[in-house]
């Protein structure tokens, strides 16, 4: 239920319960609206129904807000009962606390069963309980409905009591739609009429009720029957696809600006052993450059990312720099108020910037719904690049995922949200160069380098880190093995992920046994790395994500990147190259794909060049992507054709 997981995950929260569990029979009605929702039959593809989403919100003038949440979800399917049987709730306990009024298990005859108190915990978030954090104030509330069966419901009603995260003001976003149906949702919020709302609803419709008293405004949105969105595989987030209302008191973008600037005052500070590190990290480098990424680097692997899960956690107070320091661990605001903090020290200005990384930003209404921060660092007077000091291994300088997303510059005099420039897929290039020969037997030796910039140099971090040792030998092992049924690596060298001043790199010494095959008075090879064999980019992610024959959603890839390869092969004189595939080139935006190959002096020199020049791929895209494997597919297919004996 992403809609009310999108507040439910963004507050915080205490919870009180029954202390023993209840047991009864529901309301003729109520098992009525749930024996008529639907079952398996009515939906054949859901895991669940949503038939009932209701929020209830009463602001006041100070920001603060009582909310009433009621849901109910009837299980369908094992994966349904899986997924809906364990809820989780990240909170802060600073901010609000939450009565549960209601949390049971409704059963197809009308009876029902309370969730026993036993079954509810309060508990620091796991993901930070697994990097050794425990920070007091960022928790989980985990309510386990497990004796749920398939056909049951479950019934969810909560209040909660909410400080204000933006004092004198309210913001909020609402996900209707997500990969289950919804047949009832409904929205009330009731202010002061003193308050302006701003609204707007996006990827469809809904009706909108205003009604005033005496000082009070009441604000009602409500929809029925809503589809559930189909789940694709590496699709963009439902927040770009699904029904949506956002709300907001803010009605200018300077004054979110203005306001999440405030909440740094005090929280940019310094100390003598930030000094003394700030010092330390830049002694000797002249070069701005230089200096930026060394306490870049420092900060993405000195100090832990602890993902809050909150939308709104970037409106949270950030902790001092100083403290953030000491505790050696933060969330995404904290490590970028100790960049700037220090970044400072060095004389360096920068700010502090708000970014959604996986989905569109919308820009219609001021919303303090950003799912991160990053810093950007001013080169020139009024030109910045954008670092993220929670990508421990980022290693170049700025990050390309930031291209053309809309951010968020935090500034005492409140700046507009714009769009960043647009970064090409060149910034995020791999490099594979080999050195390959045919031996007069017919056995295949190559050299192969693999290197990378951006985003293409973070993926092979990334896999050196999760495939450490043998492992990763043993990867490019069964990715080297399209080349041909047998290949070995002989050699292997990979460097240290972790060495981020480093250029990233990864030697390889590969052989396979009776390349050449024998076919009449002709001999048949192909291009070793015609197939992009050592290519991490096309051969072990692309062609992964991209299996379906056509797709109804956008594919979500994260940044522009592309790769490429140069080749030669050099052919023993036992042999004379009489044919070789014809080189191409395909170029319909947003894929560039181009393969070229000449021959001299018996030696084939192959190169190709592949480029994605989006970050998202949308459907009329993906067809050109898989009008350009069919291409590439039937390069892979043709052979050069050899013949033996003396040249004439």
């Amino acid at each position: 239920m992403k809609r009310f997981s999108i507040f439910v995950i963004s507050i915080f929260f205490i919870f009180s319960f029954l202390n023993s569990q209840e047991k009864g029979n529901v309301s003729k009605d109520l098992l009525t609206k749930i024996k008529s929702a639907g079952d398996s039959k009515t939906f054949k593809n859901a895991d669940a129904i949503i038939i009932d989403d209701n929020v209830s919100i009463q602001v006041q003038e100070d920001g603060s807000s009582v909310r009433t949440d009621h849901s109910l979800i009837k299980i369908l399917t094992q994966r349904g009962k899986k997924i809906f049987s364990t809820q989780k709730f990240p909170y802060h306990k600073r901010y609000s606390k939450v009565k549960i009024k209601i949390a049971r298990i409704i059963h197809n005859d009308g009876t029902y069963i309370s969730v026993p108190e036993a079954n509810i915990k309060d508990q620091t978030i796991a993901a930070t309980q697994q990097m050794n954090i425990f920070d007091e104030n960022f928790r989980e509330l985990v309510v386990q409905f497990s004796s749920a069966k398939i056909g049951d419901t479950i019934d969810v009603k909560t209040t909660v009591e909410s400080k204000p995260i933006l004092k004198n003001n309210f913001s909020e976003l609402f996900l209707f739609q997500s990969y289950y149906p919804v047949i009832n949702t409904k929205t009330i919020i009731k202010m002061p009429k003193n308050m302006t709302l701003y609204s707007i609803v996006k990827n469809g419709k809904m009706k909108e009720t205003k009604k005033d008293d005496a000082n009070f405004t009441t604000y009602i949105w409500e929809t029925k029957n809503i589809k559930a969105l189909e789940m694709e595989l590496a699709m963009v987030s439902p927040l770009d696809l699904g029904l949506k209302l956002i709300v907001s008191t803010f009605k200018a973008w300077k004054d979110l600006s203005k306001y999440g600037s405030e909440l740094n005052i005090g929280k940019i500070d310094k100390n003598p052993e930030m000094i003394k590190l700030v010092n330390s990290l830049i002694k000797g480098k002249k070069d701005k450059k230089e200096r930026i990424l060394a306490i870049f680097r420092y900060i993405s692997k000195n100090i832990r990312y602890m993902g809050s899960s909150m939308d709104v956690g970037s409106f949270l107070e950030p902790h001092k720099a100083t403290y953030t320091l000491e505790k050696k661990y933060g969330v995404c605001r904290d490590k970028s108020v100790l960049m700037i903090s220090m970044l400072k020290i060095a004389g360096i200005h920068s700010e502090d910037v708000l970014i959604n990384v996986t989905h569109k930003t919308d820009i219609e209404i001021p919303s303090i719904y950003f799912q991160h921060a990053i810093v950007a660092v001013e080169i020139e007077k009024d030109e910045f690049i954008y670092m993220d000091p929670t990508l421990e291994l980022s290693s170049d300088f700025g990050e390309s995922y930031t291209g053309e997303k809309y951010v968020l510059h935090l500034s005492e005099d409140g700046k507009n949200i714009y769009k960043n420039k647009p970064y090409t897929a060149e910034k995020s290039m791999g490099c594979i160069n080999a050195i390959s020969e045919i031996s007069e037997n017919g056995k295949l030796f190559s050299r192969i380098t693999i290197k990378g910039k951006g985003y293409y140099d973070f993926i092979l971090r990334q896999i050196a880190k999760q495939f450490p040792g043998t492992m990763q030998n043993f990867l490019f092992t069964k990715i080297l093995q399209t080349i041909q049924q047998g290949t070995s690596i002989k050699k292997s060298e990979f460097g240290k992920p972790e060495e981020l001043d480093k250029k990233y790199k990864i030697n390889l010494e590969i052989e396979a046994q009776n390349f050449i095959k024998e076919l009449g008075d002709f001999y048949l090879m192909k291009i070793p790395e015609g197939k992009s064999s050592a290519d991490i980019l096309l051969s072990l992610i692309i062609y992964n994500i991209t299996r379906l024959p056509e797709r109804e959603y956008p594919l979500f890839l994260f940044s522009k990147s592309g790769s490429y390869i140069k080749e030669e092969v050099k052919i023993n004189k036992a042999y004379n190259i009489k044919a070789f595939p014809d080189s191409f080139e395909f170029n319909e935006s947003p894929i560039f794909v181009k393969f070229d190959v000449k021959v001299k002096n018996n030696t084939i020199f192959f190169k190709r060049n592949f480029k994605i020049e989006t970050s998202i791929l949308y459907p009329d895209g993906y067809k050109k992507l898989k009008k350009a494997f069919v291409l590439i597919d039937k390069f892979n297919k043709s052979f050069v054709i050899l013949e033996k004996g003396a040249k004439k």
